[in-house]
Order: structure tokens, then sequence, then C-alpha cells
């Protein structure tokens, strides 16, 4: 479809459902103000940018402070409306795009994008989620740029708008991927045998488009380094690109084909949690069934297309899980998954250019129930981890008042004082309620980050941050190793225990 064309119905049919059941599914977000893992230690920032090749996210972070004249805040409300006006206008895109004509699959695609568990977890990291969304937003642009564009600059700024893409969140290259293979699913399924050889060029192109804006993210990111005079970290394997053996890589790609037929439970990226996978199933033999059948017509036009048809097909594994063969399953998490609601799409497009089963009436009441109750069932379970990490942060919170009564009431204890904090990160309390829960296993499908159990959120790395932050409490910690009389320290009970926090050579120590 032309790119200066007008908004469909469609198209808006897209984004206002998209906003609907965005504030549906994540309205708990949005309205109430959750500060776990990431978000403790950044209320005013947005956490690692450059130093973790995300020159785009520093870039637009760096500018929005200076817009505003201020800084960067953690804001619920106002990041959360943006991150979803900005999953909506993707969704119109993709509407676009594929030239969606059901108003039910537009609203179903603008729809699933927005309860989709990834987008859940990008609230449980507010602080920058305004940001990666709007990179979301810009890679699918610069795709739909690089399919769509008719002229030089159109593709050359859709190379340009993906790099950023990149730049801003490098999860979302499966995104990128995966938009540019729907699409030239798309343009086979619609060519024939008089349009076979510009069909077959255009899809030889699009190796040459990726590998375009890889290289430019490459390229810029290098100059913003020296520029800042910085050095690339090594965070969840961003600086071994190239330095994995080719058969690692095999291996990988396996995963994925894996992932996609078999996706693996009680992983921190399952996106298809309780009986969410009976309908991933039902959907993906849907699916099969569609892909059988597209294929089947295809041959009766021209082999040349049949093939590339199914060669197309046979790559959504790999694109859709893509963020495997980049990282490996061991440092994945529900935040880099988001294009596995792609599959979905997929199915949903499928059927839309199905015109036989379209035009059944009962196949299309099967169908939009189905997704119905894969909406119903996602915009529960996103409710579902607000009420943990509510649950969660109120016990934290309480937890942390009564610690700081306890250290306040040691004997010998006075302001000036600094703390010392023994055995951080293996706090084991019992009477906390949030433990029993988690033995009822009422929390069991819940594997997104940061929606964890209380036990988790006192033990996390931030747990210093979240107490100073919403206890009010900000004391001088120093080393235990520093006072000295490591048997007294030795010989006392672990907290709750009475004698847990005593005051040692002018320094509060306070052994977990």
């Amino acid at each position: 479809m032309p790119i200066a064309d007008k908004l469909r119905k469609q198209e808006k049919v897209a984004f206002l459902t998209c906003i609907i059941v965005g504030v549906m599914s994540q309205g708990m977000g949005l309205f109430n103000k959750f500060s776990v893992h990431d978000d403790a230690n950044s209320l005013f920032g947005l956490g690692s940018t450059y130093n973790v090749g995300r020159w785009a996210l520093d870039f637009i972070g760096r500018f929005e402070k200076d817009f505003f004249g201020d800084a960067n805040y953690s804001l619920p409300l106002y990041n959360g409306l943006l991150s979803l006006m900005f999953i909506a206008l993707t969704a119109c895109i993709i509407v676009r795009a594929l030239d969606i004509s059901s108003n039910y699959i537009s609203a179903f695609i603008g729809a699933v994008m927005a309860c989709f568990p990834t987008v859940t977890t990008a609230f449980g990291f507010i602080y920058g989620a305004h940001i990666i969304m709007f990179g979301l937003l810009v890679g699918i642009l610069g795709a739909y740029l690089m399919c769509e564009g008719e002229k030089l600059t159109w593709i050359l700024g859709g190379i340009l708008l993906a790099a950023i893409s990149v730049g801003i969140y490098q999860a979302f290259i499966p995104m990128i991927l995966s938009f540019i293979l729907f699409h030239c699913i798309h343009r086979v399924i619609l060519a024939d045998h008089t349009t076979e050889k510009e069909t077959i060029i255009s899809i030889l192109l699009k190796p040459v488009y990726i590998i375009g804006f890889m290289a430019v993210y490459f390229i810029i990111n290098k100059i913003y380094l020296r520029i800042l005079g910085a050095e690339m970290s090594n965070y969840k394997g961003v600086n071994d690109v190239g330095n994995i053996s080719i058969s690692e890589y095999f291996i990988r790609v396996c995963v994925a084909y894996k992932q996609f037929i078999l996706p693996s439970k009680d992983t921190d990226f399952y996106m298809y949690p309780s009986n969410v996978r009976v309908l991933y199933y039902i959907f993906a033999m849907i699916g099969v069934c569609f892909v059988g059948y597209c294929i089947y017509r295809k041959t009766k036009q021209s082999m040349i297309l049949t093939v590339a048809l199914a060669g197309l097909f046979a790559l959504v594994p790999l694109a859709t899980n893509f963020i495997i063969v980049m990282t490996g399953v061991n440092v994945l998490h529900s935040y880099m998954m988001y294009a596995s609601v792609m599959p979905f799409v997929l199915v949903a497009y499928l059927f839309d250019k199905n015109i036989h089963v379209k035009d059944s009436v009962h196949a299309n009441r099967i169908f939009i129930t189905l997704c119905c109750i894969l909406l119903v069932m996602y915009i529960r379970y996103d409710n579902k981890c607000y009420f943990l990490a509510n649950y969660a942060q109120q016990e934290a919170i309480s937890y942390y008042n009564t610690l700081i009564t306890r250290i306040k009431s040691a004997e010998g204890y006075d302001d000036e004082y600094p703390v010392a904090f023994v055995n951080v990160g293996n706090i084991h309390d019992a009477s906390l309620g949030g433990v029993e829960k988690v033995r009822r296993g009422v929390f069991d499908d819940i594997n997104l980050i940061p929606y964890w159990s209380v036990d988790e959120s006192i033990n996390n790395y931030a747990w210093l941050d979240f107490m100073q932050n919403w206890c009010g409490y900000k004391p001088n910690v120093v080393d235990a190793a520093e006072i000295g009389n490591a048997s007294e320290i030795e010989s006392m009970p672990n907290y709750p225990k009475d004698g847990s926090i005593k005051v040692i050579n002018g320094v509060v120590v306070v052994k977990f």
C-alpha cells in the first residue's frame, strides 16, 4: 500500500483497540507506582545506555532532559501512555503494510500488541519504557520504508530508522526481521507469474537492507563511544557479537526452532503462561493449515513463487526467535521477547487473506472467539502480575520499616554511626506472607521480570535504593570487613532474631 495514503478505517480500529486494551491490561501499571529491581535506582535516569550499545537511548534521554530542563523521571502515567501510543502506531503500520481488510483482525492485532506480556515487563521498567517503545515504532516504520519505499531516499531513511531502533534497544531486531519477513510473504501471496521476477528481486534485496541497517548501527555506536570516551560492557553478551563460533550459532538456530515448536515452560522468556499455551498450539495448527493452503494455491501460479513462499514460511521461527541466536537462552528474559507476539499476527494475517475462510460466517465466529479468549487471558495475566507487584512492594515496605525501627532501637544506636549489612542477598524470613503465597503456588505462572515475590524483592541488588526511596532511610553503609571483631559478628544470630542487630566499635551491624 502506498506510504502517503491516508489512514484507513482498519488502521484507526487497530489504534483505538490498542489503547483501550492497553488500559485494560496495563492500567494498574499506569495508575500506580511500582518500583522494583532497576526502577529502584533509576527514578531519575535511564539505567544502562551507551555502554551496552544503546547510543540512541542515551541520545534521546539527553534530549528529553534538555528539552524539559530537568531530569529523566520514572513517571507511570506519562511514560505509560506514551508507550501505549507508540505501540498503537506500530500496530497501525503493521495493519497497513499487510493490507489487513477485516476490522476484527485489525482490532486483534492492535489489542494483542498492547496486552502481550513484554509490554507488562516494559511497565516494570517504566523509567525508560516510553523511549523503548518509541524505538519499536521507529524500527517498524524503518522496516516499512525499506519494504514499501519506491525511492532510494525512502529506503535509506528506513535503514537509518532501523539502525536508530537497534540503538535504542537491540532486542527489537527480531521484530524488524519478522516484519520484513511477513511483508515478503505478503508480496509473494499477492504475486503471480507476471510479477514473479519483480517479487523475487524485492525479496533478495531485503538481506542487503538488513546488513545495511546493522552496519549503520555499529558505525554510529563506535563513533558515539569514541566521542564519549567510553567502552562497551559485556552486559547480556552485547559485546560478544562475532566472537561466537559457527557451531555455537548453529546450536542457537536449532534452539530457536525448537522454542518455536515447543516453548519451554519455567523460563524467564516464556510468553505463553497457563492455558495460553493451549491457545498457542491451536493458533499454530490453524497457521499450519493456512500455510499449506497458501503454498498449494501458489503451485497453480508459479513454481518459483511456490519455492520462495515455502522458504519464507520456513524462516518464521528463526525471525521471531532471532533473539536466541543473538544472545543464547541463558541471558534471555521477558523484556527481550516482544517478537514472540508475531506468530499470532501472522496467523491473523493469513486468516484475513484466506478468502474462502473469511467469507464463512462460522469460521469467522470461531476464529474471532479464539482471538477474544486469548486477549482475555493475557489481560488477566497482566493484571495478576501487577497484583503481585503491589503485594510484594507493600510487604517489602513493611519489612524495611520494621528493620529500620529495630536498627534505631538497638542498644547504643546513634544517628551518626555507619551501618554494615552482613549476608546481603541471602535474607530468609519465613514470617513473610509472600513466602507462604509462593509455597501455595498462586503465582507459579508469573515469570516476567521484575514481577517477583517479596523474598526475591528484598534480596534484589537494588534493595538499599528501594529502602532509601520508599522508607526514607539512607544510612552511611560500610563494609563489615572494616569493623574487625569477625568472631563477634560470626556469633550473632540472623535477622529477625534478637541480637541480630548490634553496635560494634561505633558501627551498627545488621546480620541477615
